[in-house]
């Protein structure tokens, strides 16, 4: 948003269409007509008011938004206090003329949505007791990052195959870039690539750093310590502890996949076009450790007669 609206020094379509092409596969964004050359063409500022304010926008923030209000209204007394004020806060409506897109008032809206996130997540960390409600929530964390990790990196190993030589390799590193802003939230503008480490580097961190909070293999190690230490379901539960173990199997798995599958005899990563067979039983193990806490834990609550 904020290199489309600097009126200093704007994007250009080469250096926005790499998270533009990745905003579309993962349903942030419809689909766009990138073969115009023109950046003004593509009329960008509805397109991210619709993202930003629409709510039959199923990905869009109000339904996301939407979605946290509905989960957090369910286990309100478990929230630390001064949580409920921030998710009330980020239910608000914004005053926002629906039919007249401004730049500046999206980007403040933007800014507010990220600092009450913030505060919210910041509470949650600070003051909520380690118990399984809280493992359950920074599971939920993991897993939704993980996954989306993995169908970002997906969409961007998919378009790096369509390229080949020197045209693949300057592809590869504008998309390493917008995937990097998109799974680390960090502005990174094609005219720094210069300045950046090679994308082997990159990759190694993205996928492999178990030190860094938003790296791949971070998610994964979390997921599995916080299944190794769940209480276990009791004994009339449909699955049990098989459940349990074998989510941990497919954490495992999915270590093990991280550690080696993505690895070259060097240890570095696997080139961003490679990816994409390689990160297919990853995403698929991920979402089956949800689907398996959810039969583990969760089965009753949904069994249970209204």
């Amino acid at each position: 948003m904020l290199g489309i609206t600097d009126a200093a020094r704007p994007w250009a379509l080469r250096e926005v269409e790499p998270a533009l092409a990745l905003a579309e596969a993962v349903d942030l964004l419809p689909s766009i007509d990138l073969a115009r050359g023109h950046l003004a063409a593509l009329n960008l500022v509805p397109l991210i008011h619709a993202a930003v304010l629409d709510p039959a926008h199923a990905s869009g923030l109000p339904a996301t938004l939407g979605r946290l209000l509905h989960a957090a209204g369910g286990v309100r007394d478990y929230l630390p206090h001064g949580c409920w004020q921030a998710i009330t806060a980020l239910g608000h409506k914004p005053a926002l003329r629906a039919n007249r897109p401004v730049p500046s008032a999206l980007l403040l809206r933007l800014d507010e949505v990220v600092t009450l996130e913030a505060a919210l997540w910041g509470m949650v960390d600070d003051m909520m007791q380690r118990d399984a409600g809280w493992r359950f929530l920074d599971l939920g964390t993991r897993l939704e990052r993980a996954i989306n990790h993995v169908a970002v990196l997906r969409a961007a190993s998919a378009r790096a195959q369509q390229f080949s030589g020197e045209a693949r390799k300057a592809d590869e590193e504008a998309l390493l870039a917008a995937t990097i802003a998109a799974v680390w939230a960090r502005s990174v503008r094609s005219d720094a690539l210069d300045a950046m480490p090679h994308r082997s580097a990159m990759l190694a961190a993205l996928l492999l750093d178990q030190q860094d909070p938003f790296g791949l293999a971070f998610q994964v190690a979390a997921i599995a310590a916080h299944l190794r230490a769940l209480p276990r379901p009791g004994s009339d539960t449909l699955i049990g502890d098989s459940t349990v173990a074998r989510a941990l199997d497919n954490a495992q798995a999915a270590h093990e996949l991280l550690s080696t599958g993505l690895a070259d005899g060097s240890g570095a990563p696997v080139a961003l076009a490679a990816l994409q067979t390689l990160l297919a039983p990853l995403g698929t193990m991920l979402r089956e450790i949800s689907d398996l806490l959810t039969r583990a834990y969760f089965t009753h609550a949904f069994a249970r007669p209204a």
